[in-house]
C-alpha cells in the first residue's frame, strides 16, 4: 500500500509540473514583466492554440510540492521535488487537435529525499500526446516498455 501511495504522489506532482511547464514556460522568469489585460469579453473567441508539424521545444521542468496523506493511525508527509528537461516535437496538426512527442531528460525525481535510478531511466522514455487546440491532453500513447505506474506518472 505505501509503494501504491508513492507512486500516486509521484504521478500527481510530475503531472502538475509537465502541464505548468507546458502551459506556462515563462512563469518562472522572474525577470519578465507582468502583463495586465481587461477581462475578456463574452464575444471574444475561445483560446486556440497554433500547432506546427515540425516545430520543437525545450523547457526546464522543476516542481516543488507536499501534501499531507491521512491514515488510519497517523499522518504521513510527502515532499517531491522534480526537476529536468522537456522535449516536444509537433508531429501532426489539424483544426481540432495536434499529436507532439514528448521525452523528459536529465530527469531527477525525489520523494522524501530519496531518488530512484531506475525510476528516473524509465522516465526518460519518449511518448506522445494529442492535444486539443485549447491545450488540454486528449490522449497519452507510450511504448509498450513503459510500467503501467510510470504511465501515471507521466500522465
Amino acid at each position: 500500500m505505501k509503494k501504491r501511495a508513492w507512486s500516486l504522489l509521484a504521478a500527481a506532482a510530475l503531472g502538475v509540473g509537465v502541464l505548468l511547464a507546458v502551459w506556462f514556460p515563462g512563469i518562472t522568469d522572474k525577470d519578465t514583466p507582468v502583463r495586465t489585460e481587461p477581462a475578456a469579453s463574452p464575444q471574444q473567441a475561445a483560446v486556440s492554440i497554433q500547432w506546427h508539424p515540425g516545430v520543437s521545444q525545450r523547457y526546464r521542468v522543476l516542481s516543488e510540492s507536499s501534501m499531507q496523506m491521512q491514515g488510519t493511525d497517523s499522518a504521513i508527509t510527502m515532499r517531491v521535488h522534480l526537476q529536468g528537461l522537456l522535449d516536444t516535437l509537433t508531429l501532426e496538426s489539424d483544426t481540432d487537435q495536434a499529436l507532439v512527442g514528448m521525452q523528459l531528460s536529465s530527469i531527477r525525481l525525489e520523494i522524501n529525499g530519496t531518488t530512484n535510478a531506475a525510476t528516473n531511466r524509465a522516465l526518460e522514455m519518449p511518448f506522445r500526446v494529442r492535444f486539443a487546440v485549447n491545450g488540454m491532453p486528449l490522449t497519452f500513447e507510450f511504448p509498450a516498455a513503459v510500467s503501467r505506474q510510470n504511465r501515471s506518472t507521466l500522465e
